[in-house]
């Protein structure tokens, strides 16, 4: 957001009442963070900014009642996915879309089941804070990611490893900024995975509607 910021491209992070820009407590992002109704509107309008996230709803209250949109326990994935076909049909129909990319990316794995084992990455592995860390240049298990626009073709990318700073890759590329680490500056460029050679017409996702939208009690586990 720095970098962008620098060379003068715009940048907008959109939430639902819960912003992980307020994280910074130099509030130097307060200005970019704009509602959930706000990026429905830019959409519609096609003026989104360079860098648009958008984030689904992370309130307790939604995640308890079941209802909540981000596909975390103990949300419905009926929810989810209603989520995700608003948000494509949105921007499939935005004047911006000839020029997008729409990454749905995951942060986390769903289970400990993955039978590929983690690669590594290159990495300067320097932790600012003291004591003991991670090693940082060991991924963890695959994370499920999805390239949407008018050049990403229908198939399934088996090339990589892609990882999550295989998406600051592309934007670094795009604009031509500096990277911040060497992790993201040899991460594999995600742009890789699109064909700008051959466009791809727009559908339309079909209308979700969830299957519940009631309280979800807590499993019980039963330990021998």
């Amino acid at each position: 957001l720095d970098r962008l910021r620098d060379a003068k491209l715009t940048s907008g992070y959109y939430h639902w009442g819960e912003p992980m820009t307020e994280l910074f407590a130099s509030k130097k992002y307060d200005d970019i963070t704009y509602s959930k109704e706000a990026f429905f509107t830019a959409a519609q309008k096609g003026t989104l900014p360079n860098l648009t996230i958008i984030e689904p709803d992370y309130t307790v209250r939604s995640e308890y009642l079941g209802t909540s949109n981000d596909m975390h326990p103990h949300g419905d994935l009926t929810v989810g996915d209603a989520y995700i076909g608003e948000i494509y049909n949105t921007l499939a129909k935005s004047p911006q879309w000839e020029r997008m990319v729409f990454v749905l990316n995951f942060d986390e794995n769903g289970g400990f089941y993955d039978h590929v084992p983690p690669p590594t990455v290159m990495d300067d592995n320097v932790n600012p804070n003291p004591g003991p860390h991670l090693n940082y240049k060991q991924l963890g298990f695959r994370v499920p990611a999805i390239a949407m626009g008018p050049y990403a073709q229908k198939k399934i990318e088996t090339a990589g490893p892609y990882e999550h700073c295989s998406i600051l890759r592309m934007i670094e590329w795009r604009w031509g900024l500096s990277p911040m680490t060497a992790r993201d500056a040899n991460a594999r460029n995600l742009a890789e995975a699109l064909d700008f050679t051959k466009k791809r017409d727009t559908f339309t996702l079909p209308t979700l509607k969830p299957v519940t939208a009631r309280a979800c009690a807590h499993p019980q586990l039963a330990l021998a």
